[in-house]
């Protein structure tokens, strides 16, 4: 306290010393923040480790997160007519509605190609690609002595000692290759006449998309043929916001060729997401602090009937911000744009450090207004400062980040408050408050006789009793579609992508295999291919897609072309050469196949031979050291599978001590194996969330109150401080119930915030009674006018959020407006109550508040 007055006897000597640091301080501040760039991801907030990022890594990857789905449809309202539209590309006129919207997509795809000059869209090709299906079954098939086991060659073996098994094979195949899809698998039938790769085609067909569509001149169209389907991939990824704004731009230009075609067209996907997403952030933030500050502006302005006043506050709290954004941009170049939207909340914090300046200035002069607002100032800002801190050991990077910038906001506030702000006021005359601005005569009425009521302290006791109760089911929400902002048509899109994928029907399970190399990491899952077989067969899984089925390892290849050799030793290709001349066919028709037969020497296949494998069907789920098998499980077997699938590990020269699991250690190479689902990795962000929440609960309560102890120096006094906000958190905990609001990984920073309201307000009460009590006079009716013009400033504040449509921002306001219309009841009824009970009886003052006093 005596070092404050000091520096402010100080700095009035030395005025021009003293504005010119904090022009230089502010000029420092501003450059630092100009250098922060601002980031827009949600998942900013996620308390996300190493593995957590490797598995949404590869479950982004499995599910396309950079692909952009692009819908054609008939608008509202529209007709055909085909006489308008001329011919379609295969040279037909268009007789209906899918001709009308094929002509459409092929309009938008040319159009789509003169406009994009940077090449952004790749591929636009709204055709099934038969020619890549064709080219498919060739490798697979060309190569067969690499993929067939043993149990394919027990197979064949049995079927052979059918003398007449040659012969009406020889006859099938003819039949097949007269069918109307023969060219479409005419590789399969030349090169493997007898059908030894039969298990193959059946591993082909799982790896087909498990999408539910027709096919209409090659076309994709779904929901009953009403909409047709292209899919384009993002060059950016789903991440790099501002790029795709720029691609959906360029994808919505292109729209103006099929104007007066009556084809609307609806874009889907992560990266449209993640971009709304973007621009709701930035529109709901710039509305809510717009509206926040103008309201602000206006409530200030009519209660001191002062500009300058106004000016004052508007000037401490924008110093404040500009310290927080410029301390972190000392060490940071980016923060998340959404911690910048919360500071319209922290404001409602910041503005209570300058109010109770000024609305303490008309009753004593500058310097005996900052000597009796140093202790209540000091003992506020340093509490909530460190409620908010306690946000900074947090793994989410954006929570350390609000807690940090918070905590900044604060400190910035209150330094100039009591260095700068005592100065620029000296500058001109005293501050003149009309006193009946601050008529409150109706709410002092309501206080008096809330306090002195003997039904108060039974009704808060009973409410109390009844919200802990209700506070037992408070819940987070780990569904991260809830706090993500789609337009309902993207929300219909994505409902009608579900159906279309088959969707519904079970949870997918992603098993990963990671090495050093490819061949490693196909070792890893070919240890655990077995178990995932013998679960399907059972019918734990209901379908898997495993890419080692087809990409075997070399050591495995080497296995197959062992069996191969030893398999054509026993038997002579040249009996089926003979039975199909027999059957009609030429000697050249299975040429590829006898030469295969007579081949005694195979060279593995490589990463490279492979390509035309990993470039189509494998492109989400092979990666130059990662493989990944994708199950489809029974929704209540999900926990079962990923066990048994670490059990097989661990009994195959796996250490299943912890997730990732090891394999291959007696080669003295590591391959790491994870098990993991959607539906996991949200449990373990909740796991995790809970462990932060009840840190930031008892972390925030412990500082505060150990503070508040330390300050006034008194037990009883801490209590009486402490306690409205230990009862405000349970009537919060409560209504939230009540209300049906869950917390989520955004606005459970309103257990900081809460703490960093409430205990300013409270601690000011109780600064008030202990002042009042101990010198008599009006204090405390001081502090009450102006703890309810900032209740109401903060008020303003925190509504203003109420208006975003972003459901992240808006449910923030919800929990905030509950959270502190408690604090405030409890800052205004309970320490009354509390210090009739713990400092004063039978109305008089305990001795050392006496002893202080005289």
């Amino acid at each position: 306290m005596n070092i404050i007055t000091s520096l402010y006897d100080c700095l009035r000597r030395h005025r021009v010393l003293c504005f010119s640091v904090l022009l230089l301080l502010v000029a420092t501040l501003a450059v630092s923040a100009l250098r922060l760039d601002y980031k827009e991801e949600i998942t900013d907030f996620l308390p996300v480790d190493e593995e957590y990022l490797e598995s949404m890594k590869i479950y982004q990857a499995t599910v396309a997160a950079d692909k952009i789905v692009l819908m054609f449809s008939m608008e509202e309202g529209a007709e055909v007519d085909s006489t308008s539209m001329g011919k379609t590309s295969i040279g037909e006129t268009a007789p209906d509605v899918r001709d009308r919207i094929v002509h459409a997509v092929e309009k938008y795809g040319q159009r789509l190609a003169e406009l994009d000059t940077a090449q952004w869209v790749r591929s636009f090709e709204p055709q099934v690609d038969v020619s890549q299906i064709t080219d498919i079954f060739d490798h697979i098939y060309s190569h067969l002595p690499y993929y067939l086991g043993a149990s394919d060659y027990q197979r064949i073996d049995s079927l052979w000692r059918d003398e007449s098994f040659l012969r009406e094979r020889m006859e099938w195949v003819k039949q097949q290759i007269a069918s109307p899809v023969s060219s479409l698998f005419e590789p399969m039938y030349r090169l493997d006449p007898l059908g030894m790769g039969e298990n193959l085609a059946v591993t082909l067909k799982d790896f087909q998309p498990e999408t539910k569509y027709n096919r209409y001149n090659g076309f994709i169209f779904i929901d009953n043929d009403r909409k047709c389907v292209v899919s384009i991939r993002s060059p950016f990824g789903s991440s790099e916001t501002d790029k795709n704004a720029q691609l959906m731009a360029l994808l919505e230009r292109a729209k103006d060729a099929i104007d007066d075609e009556g084809i609307g067209m609806t874009m889907i996907g992560a990266p449209v997401i993640a971009v709304d997403n973007a621009r709701q952030i930035k529109h709901d933030t710039t509305l809510a602090v717009g509206i926040s500050v103008v309201l602000i502006l206006a409530i200030l302005l009519y209660t001191f009937r002062n500009l300058r006043s106004l000016l004052l506050i508007a000037l401490t709290t924008a110093f404040g911000f500009l310290f927080a954004l410029g301390c972190i941009g000392l060490y940071r170049s980016n923060i998340s744009l959404i911690v910048v939207g919360i500071a319209s909340i922290i404001i409602g914090i910041a503005v209570n450090y300058p109010l109770h300046y000024v609305c303490h200035l008309k009753e004593h002069d500058y310097r005996s207004s900052l000597r009796d607002l140093v202790a209540p100032l000091l003992i506020g800002n340093i509490t909530t400062v460190g409620a908010f801190l306690t946000l900074v050991p947090l793994e989410a990077v954006a929570m350390r980040d609000l807690g940090l910038f918070s905590a900044l906001m604060l400190v910035g506030t209150i330094i100039f408050v009591l260095v700068f702000l005592p100065q620029i006021d000296i500058v001109k005359t005293g501050i003149s408050i009309d006193d009946s601005a601050h008529s409150n005569n109706l709410l002092t009425r309501l206080y008096s006789r809330a306090t002195s009521s003997k039904i108060t302290v039974p009704l808060i006791a009973l409410l109390t009793a009844v919200f802990a109760w209700f506070s037992l089911n408070t819940r987070f929400d780990t569904n991260m579609n809830h706090i993500n902002f789609m337009t309902p048509q993207q929300q219909q899109g994505m409902a009608t992508l579900a159906t279309m994928r088959g969707e519904g029907e079970g949870t997918v399970v992603y098993v990963t295999s990671t090495a050093s190399d490819y061949d490693a990491a196909s070792r890893g899952l070919e240890a655990i291919a077995e178990t995932i077989t013998a679960e399907k067969r059972c019918g734990n899984i209901l379908s898997a897609k495993n890419p080692v089925a087809l990409l075997p390892s070399a050591q495995k290849q080497s296995e197959n072309l062992a069996l191969w050799r030893q398999f054509w030793q026993k038997h002579s290709a040249k009996d089926v050469m003979r039975v199909a001349e027999e059957e009609g066919f030429t000697p050249e028709a299975f040429a590829e196949w006898e030469e295969m037969t007579e081949q005694q020497e195979f060279s593995p296949l490589s990463w490279a031979d492979n390509e035309v494998l990993t470039s189509t069907i494998f492109t989400a789920l092979v990666g130059a050291n990662t493989i990944v098998a994708q199950l489809m499980v029974p929704s209540d077997r999900v926990e079962a599978v990923e066990q048994t699938i670490a059990e097989a590990a661990g009994t195959q020269a796996f250490n299943n001590k912890t997730a990732p699991v090891k394999a291959c250690r007696e080669e003295g190479e590591e391959v790491q194996i994870r098990a993991f689902d959607l539906t996991s990795l949200n449990s373990r962000i909740a796991n995790t969330l809970s462990a932060d929440f009840n840190y930031i609960g008892l972390a925030c309560s412990c500082i505060v109150f150990v503070f508040l102890w330390l300050s006034f120096g008194r037990l009883e006094l801490a209590i009486i401080a402490f306690l409205p906000m230990a009862i405000g958190w349970i009537w919060i905990l409560g209504l939230m119930q009540l209300c049906g609001i869950n917390f989520n990984i955004v606005n459970i920073i309103l257990a900081t915030f809460i703490f960093g309201q409430g205990d300013d307000y409270t601690i000011f009460i109780t600064e008030g009674l202990v002042k009042d009590y101990r010198n008599g006079g009006r204090l405390l009716f001081s502090y009450q006018k102006s703890i309810l013009l900032s209740a109401l400033i903060m008020f303003v504040g925190i509504g203003s959020l109420i208006f975003a449509q972003h459901p992240a921002m808006r449910s923030l306001a919800q929990v905030t407006i509950i959270g502190m219309s408690v604090v405030v009841l409890m800052a205004w009824i309970v320490p009354p109550l509390a210090f009739d009970l713990f400092v004063r009886y039978d109305k008089s003052l305990r001795r050392y508040l006496k002893k202080d006093a005289e």
